[in-house]
């Protein structure tokens, strides 16, 4: 027996059962046949340890648990950085979230080698277009979702949400095509004041006089991101964030009723 391979196949088999995963359901996240999750589990064989981190991973467990290697002594918890960025990183909402049930995991794991490209053509297409700025997509898999269920969240909002009826109609380029649709209709939700400084300091670094001066000290930050957030609600787009924040500088002591200054934004192109 291997050094830290004894025992191993009742902690992982215990592991699996307490997350109400099956066989087959680890067999399509860790790309092997569900015969040898089930080799693994009687101890018959073992997994490359290549696919040790990936298991750490979606079992949620360290691998010196898998491996049998924790302290048993230590009466203080561990400074795990790893896990203490998890724990931080679920504290937070997050601006834009993708998840996906069992049925489609194969899918993140395909796009995942291809770095998710189709992700990265979305926010190029909708930057051009619109001057929408996407942030970063959180994309996992979520076991209370539907075999074939993905849906789209904002701040633990769901946007929207969709069953794959049949598995043979299953496809990344029309999932693709729904995400774009569903961020374009409700980026007012996705929008935050993060985005909204990346947005002035883009045009900051190419034509500063438009910005210095004016933000934040005549316009505040909120007060663009009110609308910009109207302004994409209304279908207009915000490609063109100098001209927006001159006819703003002009405007902003006449009224600071965001309605108003969407309106006068608008009529102005």
């Amino acid at each position: 027996m291997v050094m830290g391979l004894q025992g191993f196949s009742e902690r992982f088999t215990n592991l699996r059962k307490e997350r109400g995963l099956t066989q087959e359901e680890l067999a399509v996240r860790f790309g092997v046949t569900p015969q040898a999750i089930s080799k693994w589990e009687r101890g018959t064989s073992y997994p490359d340890i290549d696919l040790l981190c990936s298991i750490g991973k979606i079992m949620d467990c360290s691998l010196d648990y898998l491996l049998d290697i924790e302290v048993k002594n230590n009466l203080i918890e561990s400074n795990d950085e790893v896990a203490q960025k998890r724990l931080l990183q679920n504290i937070l909402a997050d601006p834009l979230v993708f998840e996906t049930g069992a049925g489609l995991v194969y899918l993140l794991i395909e796009e995942k080698n291809k770095d998710f490209s189709g992700i990265q053509a979305i926010r190029e297409r909708l930057a051009a277009k619109y001057g929408i700025l996407l942030p970063l997509v959180r994309i996992k898999d979520n076991l209370e979702l539907g075999e074939f269920e993905y849906r789209f969240s904002s701040y633990d909002k769901i946007l929207s949400s969709k069953t794959i009826s049949f598995k043979d109609a299953i496809s990344m380029n029309s999932i693709y095509q729904h995400f774009e649709e569903v961020c374009q209709e409700h980026y007012n939700l996705i929008i935050n004041r993060q985005i909204v400084k990346e947005l002035v300091d883009n045009v900051a670094a190419k034509y500063p006089a438009v910005v210095n001066g004016v933000i934040p000290v005549r316009i505040s930050f909120s007060k663009l991101q009110d609308v910009l957030s109207m302004m994409v609600q209304k279908k207009a787009s915000i490609h063109n964030l100098i001209k927006i924040i001159e006819i703003l500088e002009d405007n902003i002591e006449e009224t600071k009723d965001v309605e108003e200054l969407v309106n006068l934004v608008i009529g102005k192109f």
